[in-house]
């Protein structure tokens, strides 16, 4: 396949940008999924490039480190951060949420481009290209994790065709895309660059046989040495920060989080009711009518059912002994196996399409006229079983069925004329019923609407006196509204945490840390969130060292030092009296945190703190202590001290003192180093070339 031809025509650019129109009457609102309140991109993506928008007007540089959660957390580190993936930049231009649903409909218009492409180099001719992009662009999947706000998630599943097509087409971009796949965001990386290494194995095997499997082996050597190589500015400090993180602990059980449960299998044939992202599986009856109909191809065959069989997680024989091999924690979540099959349920259906005009017979149309009357048979019988027991289910199966009935019939009048009109109904329904889920389980709210949210709480604290801390046992503030009115937090939410930190707050909180958790302090998952946690006892001595001035709570706190100063309906504000300063000097062999001397001078920026302290004695920050912050007196560098577990500190002798910590973490320098040295290896073409033979 030419160059030219790999190249999606306009007509193609078009035909794909059509089903994404209806989505961009939401551009200026967040989404949701409407059994959700939540959704990651208002929780995490948008305080985030508040604070990266902040630090680039307010103080000129790029921000390392934010003590917005967490009482401060490496920035740089975190995945989340929109540092280190180039196209998500736009969002520091554009307004938002804007920005951010640009970039999904760019991420799904890109996405089902590379599917054509991909099935083009699979040989199918462009209507079975542009079926295949079609169901994958729209897959209901795929809409409802951008209604839970995946944003990263949707990035990195766009360039997944891309570096299969890439490995046929264009070689030397596959180390390219696979480190776009792993900057935008590590969680899909591990099945992307699983099915990667399957399928160009079968691409080098088709081309040469087994002569071709050494070439092969140092080409993928190569390629992958060089994807390390531009992934190293996110790579080296997120192992870091991973190695401290309660992430570096994970049990099987957390690893199989999510498992798919068997009986949703059944939800290939009809969309679940109350959907939850993870769980969803249906990828449309036209997907699922031509791959089984009239799919050809073995290896897609192969992975639709490999994806399906992970899904089940902790539900397979030796899961749990799988799970604790390393390595396996970088495809946590075995339900997003699903994508994988949802992936080759698209190709096989391009491929059934085209075999369908070309015209089945003999075997091939026995089991392409079987799959039209069987399946639609057993969703009728399926949804006539539910109805009779008065299960709610019904009404899905039902809809499942009456879609794979209509897809049936296309099917079948497109065996019997090979008519084009046939093949542009069967694109069109698929569209139109991906669409319909769309609206159905997604919800676009104002941002105006999202950003309120317990602003009248946010605004009282943003109106005393800082520097200090809020925490909360419960999810009563959320993240966006205390990172648009600029109030830094001791609890958060956020997939990476620092060890130490979590068994800190463990005892501040009185919250016991029982497994891994996306949030500090955690929460049952089937608990409400805005009053998690009752019954458990804050202390606030322990919270008073992390600088915590104020307590919010949705239900009554009875604690000695903690006051209420305020209440909004159910929310109350209480005030902590043991709070510390945010820095102080004490006697280094006294308990930690008494008999405190404030420091004269303050001054924060994200990457640097400059202060004046009298001593002697131990001059104590109150952010959280992480490799890469370094410590001067009076000009001389000082060793950093961890304190209490957590915070900072530096010996002072008598006297006044200007002190400076300056963030500037070694895990960075190497990782922009071999950034450097990967995109040099790709840039210069005799290496290139090397790597080739």
């Amino acid at each position: 396949m030419g160059v030219k031809q790999s190249i999606p025509p306009l007509r193609v650019w078009l035909i794909l940008l059509a089903p994404l129109l209806p989505l961009t009457f939401g551009l200026r609102d967040f989404a949701f999924i409407r059994s959700s309140p939540f959704s990651d991109v208002l929780i995490t993506y948008y305080p985030n490039f508040i604070y990266l928008r902040e630090s680039i007007a307010s103080w000129r540089t790029i921000p390392l480190w934010s003590p917005f959660i967490f009482s401060g957390y490496p920035f740089f580190a975190s995945p989340l951060s929109g540092l280190w993936y180039p196209p998500g930049w736009l969002g520091l231009i554009l307004p938002l949420p804007l920005a951010f649903n640009l970039l999904i409909l760019a991420h799904f218009l890109w996405g089902g481009a590379g599917v054509y492409v991909l099935a083009r180099v699979e040989g199918l001719g462009e209507r079975g290209a542009l079926l295949s992009a079609l169901i994958w662009e729209t897959l209901p999947k795929l809409l409802l994790h951008y209604g839970a706000g995946h944003l990263t998630l949707v990035y990195s599943l766009a360039w997944t065709p891309w570096l299969l097509a890439a490995e046929a087409l264009w070689p030397r971009l596959v180390p390219t895309i696979l480190a776009l796949t792993f900057l935008a965001t590590p969680q899909w990386a591990g099945y992307a660059f699983a099915l990667w290494l399957g399928w160009s194995l079968r691409h080098a095997l088709r081309t040469g046989r087994l002569k071709a499997i050494p070439k092969w082996m140092a080409q993928t050597v190569w390629k992958v040495g060089i994807a390390i190589l531009l992934t190293c500015p996110l790579l080296i400090p997120l192992l870091e920060y991973t190695s401290l993180s309660t992430r570096s602990s994970l049990a099987p059980s957390d690893v199989l989080i999510y498992s798919l449960p068997p009986a949703y299998i059944l939800g290939f044939f009809f969309p679940l009711p109350q959907p939850f992202h993870e769980f969803f599986i249906y990828p449309g009856a036209v997907a699922v009518i031509l791959a089984i109909s009239a799919g050809r191809s073995l290896f897609w065959g192969a992975l639709a059912l490999a994806g399906a069989v992970w899904a089940l997680g902790e539900n397979l024989p030796g899961a749990y002994l799988i799970a604790s091999l390393p390595g396996v924690s970088l495809v946590r979540v075995p339900s997003r196996g699903i994508f994988l099959t949802s992936m080759a349920l698209a190709l096989l259906a391009g491929e059934g399409v085209e075999a369908l005009i070309a015209g089945a017979s003999g075997r091939a149309l026995k089991r392409a006229r079987l799959s039209f009357v069987a399946i639609p048979a057993f969703g009728l019988a399926l949804a006539w079983g539910l109805w009779a027991i008065g299960n709610e289910t019904a009404l899905w199966v039902l809809w499942g069925a009456a879609a794979f009935s209509l897809t049936a019939f296309f099917a079948w009048m497109l065996t019997r004329s090979g008519s084009a009109r046939y093949w542009a109904l069967l694109a069109a329904f698929s569209v139109a019923e991906a669409l319909a889920l769309g609206f159905i389980w997604l919800e676009f709210l104002p941002a105006e609407t999202c950003l309120k949210e317990r602003a009248e709480v946010a605004q009282f604290l943003a109106n005393q006196p800082k520097p200090f801390r809020i925490y909360s046992p419960s999810y009563v503030i959320p993240q966006q509204t205390a990172a648009l009115y600029g109030l830094e937090m001791a609890n958060g939410v956020d997939p990476l945490h620092l060890e130490s930190y979590a068994r800190f707050m463990e005892e501040a909180t009185g919250i016991p840390y029982r497994r891994y958790s996306v949030t500090i302090p955690p929460m049952g998952e089937r608990e409400d969130p805005f009053t998690a946690n009752v019954g458990y006892v804050p202390d606030p001595r322990r919270l008073g060292l992390l600088n915590v001035k104020y307590v919010v709570s949705a239900f009554p706190l009875e604690v000695e030092g903690l006051e209420e100063r305020a209440r909004f309906g159910e929310v109350r504000v209480y005030e902590n009296l043991y709070v510390l300063p945010r820095a102080w000097v004490q006697d280094p062999d006294k308990p930690l945190g008494a008999e405190v001397r404030p420091v004269s001078y303050w001054e924060w920026s994200p990457n640097r703190i400059r202060l004046k302290a009298e001593g002697p004695g131990l001059l104590i920050v109150s952010e959280v202590a992480y490799p890469g912050w370094e410590g001067y007196v009076d000009g001389e560098k000082r060793p950093i001290e961890v304190v209490g577990g957590v915070l900072r500190g530096l010996r002072l002798e008598a006297g006044e003192h200007e002190v400076e910590m300056r963030f500037s973490p070694r895990s960075l320098k190497v990782g922009l180093a071999g950034g450097i040295l990967g995109l040099l290896l790709l840039a210069i073409p005799p290496l290139e070339a090397f790597g080739r033979r």
